[in-house]
């Protein structure tokens, strides 16, 4: 996963991280070890992370793919806006 130049993650049903790239943790700003057993919840401010966790369980219900812009925070503080699949 980490020879990936995008960013990827993972997560589990209630939707705590269990991975995530190289990638991801320089977009984010974040390391893995601050991620990994948390909710975005627990990780950015609760708009985002509500938009996170919407997308997450329209995802889950239409089992099929997705794509959707969104804002993300990153560690210093700046917002960028992204596009996730």
């Amino acid at each position: 996963m980490n020879l990936v130049p995008a960013p990827i993650f993972v997560k589990d049903r209630a939707g705590r991280y269990l991975a995530c790239n190289r990638a991801f943790e320089v977009f984010i700003g974040k390391r893995g070890e601050e991620m990994i057993g948390k909710t975005a919840f627990e990780l950015f401010p609760h708009e985002l992370a509500k938009i996170y966790h919407d997308a997450d369980e329209r995802l889950l219900k239409a089992r099929g793919n997705q794509t959707y812009e969104a804002s993300v925070q990153y560690a210093d503080g700046t917002y960028r806006d992204v596009q996730f699949h």
